[in-house]
């Protein structure tokens, strides 16, 4: 039996991030990185991800776990030490099947976003109880948690289908989904 705890101690990065001059503005920057918090989707843990972003010669760097803001704050943490701007969302992929990278502009816009990944953690979109792990996201609700008038609203992304030869159908009432103005 092994001698030491069942999970690893967290990760830092061990600079004094006083040492570091802040690289200049960057051509390109991932915008869509999934963290080690999206299960089968991503590896790398938040030291890994600002390493090699740093390496690259990026000045920003963006994450987007699935329908989780779970790897935000470890992220947020490592990139300030490097001196690159952590570009904070989370890719939200709805029961249609749609994808998106789902940035918010202010505080407010955070709030709905985490808001909207709890609804869809707690219930199904039948209003059933949601199993665990399970997050469901219908466009609906998307739309619910846009922009509120006065406050900033969440930047959205589509992102394509893996096919971009496949057919693409909702089922929703109506072929128009409102979205409230961006104020």
């Amino acid at each position: 039996m092994p001698e030491g705890p069942l999970t690893p101690d967290k990760r830092t990065l061990d600079v004094d991030p006083d040492g570091i001059a802040a690289p200049p503005r960057a051509p390109f920057v991932e915008l869509g990185l999934a963290s080690c918090f999206s299960f089968l989707r991503g590896a790398s843990d938040a030291v890994d991800l600002v390493l090699a972003a740093h390496r690259h010669g990026y000045d920003a760097i963006g994450i987007a776990d699935v329908n989780s803001m779970a790897g935000v704050v470890r992220l947020h943490t490592e990139a300030k030490t490097l001196k690159l701007k952590p570009v904070i969302g989370c890719r939200i992929e709805t029961v249609e099947g749609l994808a998106f990278l789902a940035y918010p502009e202010d505080r407010a816009a955070y709030g709905r976003l985490c808001r909207l990944i709890s609804a869809g953690r707690m219930q199904t979109p039948e209003g059933e109880w949601q199993e665990k792990g399970v997050c469901q996201i219908t466009l609906a609700m998307l739309a619910e948690h846009g922009a509120k008038e006065g406050e900033g609203g969440v930047q959205l992304i589509l992102l394509p289908p893996d096919d971009l030869d496949a057919k693409l159908t909702l089922q929703v009432p109506s072929n128009v989904v409102p979205i409230a103005d961006f104020v």
